[in-house]
């Protein structure tokens, strides 16, 4: 599937409501839902999603800011390295509503091209135990890459 393809796939989901069972106790439940429904490749853990895509979500309910990239143990070689891999290409960034089982898609924004310099200054690595999480603001993001295109998906 194609980067255009993918966004048109997005473009039709947006026009109906997602109904799902919330699972509190997993925070990505529901992004892992969205990625199930709009990506249909399979792929290896810290690799892109799709060919030269990767896919985030995040909910419009939360003030963070931050949009976490990568999670790996500590044992993972090469971590800056195959992160930016991973989202180099292109990035999809998908904001979503929920309310009781009903799942909303808001908005997209395709990131394009990602500046490996300006990558390296402004991603937040975080250690904790035998974890890393590289972590971007979203301000940061418009900075790192070339282009970025917003979708309203709201009808």
């Amino acid at each position: 599937m194609s980067v255009k393809q993918f966004i048109n796939r997005t473009i039709e989901l947006s026009k109906k409501s997602i109904t799902c069972s919330v699972n509190e106790y997993n925070p990505g439940a529901i992004g892992d839902l969205i990625e199930s429904l709009l990506i249909k490749d399979n792929h290896k853990k810290n690799t892109s999603d799709m060919h030269k895509l990767e896919l985030k979500t995040k909910s419009e309910d939360t003030s963070n800011n931050t949009l976490n990239l990568t999670h790996y143990s500590c044992f993972a070689k090469d971590k800056f390295l195959r992160t930016y891999n991973k989202i180099k290409d292109n990035l999809a960034l998908i904001h979503y509503d929920s309310f009781k089982n009903n799942i909303k898609l808001t908005r997209m924004c395709i990131f394009t091209k990602l500046d490996r310099r300006l990558f390296a200054l402004y991603l937040q690595t975080h250690r904790r135990h035998n974890e890393v999480k590289h972590n971007m603001s979203f301000n940061n993001l418009k900075k790192c890459y070339d282009s970025y295109k917003l979708y309203n998906l709201t009808n």
